[in-house]
């Protein structure tokens, strides 16, 4: 809230989609026909946040921001068709109310894909040493790591009802989430990696696999050192 305060008051917006450029003057209520009013496509990473939190989030080299008409400027005007295939596939067409510019454009963004199934495996490791007494090298994680993050779905399938609660938060562990859990995952906020008593020694080699609802399969790899995640 501080860092929007501040932005608000030097009279432009600095985009945190990708960390350049400067958005025009727009702090006046804007008419949105979407509810959500960005996506963010490309492959995914896992890295730990200045919190020290692991987190799943688009990398940055290879981030493409998508817009919706109403907020969209500059380079990000070529995208807009981009942007309604994707709010038309979520059943986000009907919004029709006013809201806040700078607000929507740095809340209400989600992940370009939906995704169908999520699967988190241990690859390897330093020694050949196990996850732990029931997980050897090799073994699925999905039984013992929990995603969690928040979702505009239930919000936009249901009509956008008058509520304050536009947000859904998901806690689950993998092998729990479904397809409905996993559309619409808004990206500004964090996408958690927790684990159930994790290692508390060695170095393991993680890898996430991620099936979008369109048939697409994305890959974010991660060096889990324990010595340093404690």
């Amino acid at each position: 809230m501080k860092r929007l305060l501040i932005l608000l008051f030097a009279g432009t917006i600095i985009s945190s989609c990708d960390g350049e450029g400067v958005m025009p003057d727009g702090v006046d209520p804007v008419f949105l026909r979407h509810f959500i009013v960005g996506y963010e496509n490309g492959d995914y990473e896992i890295g730990m946040d200045e919190w020290g939190a692991l987190c799943l989030s688009v990398s940055k080299g290879t981030k493409v921001c998508y817009y919706s008409p109403e907020v969209a400027f500059g380079d990000y005007l070529a995208d807009t068709v981009k942007f309604l295939r994707i709010a038309e596939r979520n059943g986000d067409m009907s919004y029709n109310r006013t809201g806040h510019f700078v607000l929507f454009f740095l809340n209400h963004v989600c992940f370009a894909d939906n995704f169908e199934k999520i699967h988190l495996v241990c690859t390897g490791s330093e020694g050949d040493a196990p996850w732990d007494t029931n997980h050897p090298v090799g073994s699925s994680l999905d039984d013992v790591a929990e995603l969690h993050f928040a979702s505009y779905a239930d919000f936009i399938r249901n009509g956008y009802p008058d509520t304050k609660e536009t947000m859904t938060f998901v806690e689950k562990r993998i092998s729990e989430l479904m397809p409905d859990d996993l559309a619409m995952i808004m990206c500004r906020d964090k996408v958690k990696l927790v684990f159930d008593n994790p290692p508390s020694s060695g170095k393991y080699e993680l890898e996430m696999t991620l099936t979008t609802t369109d048939g697409k399969v994305k890959t974010a790899r991660y060096t889990y050192d324990a010595e340093a995640e404690k």
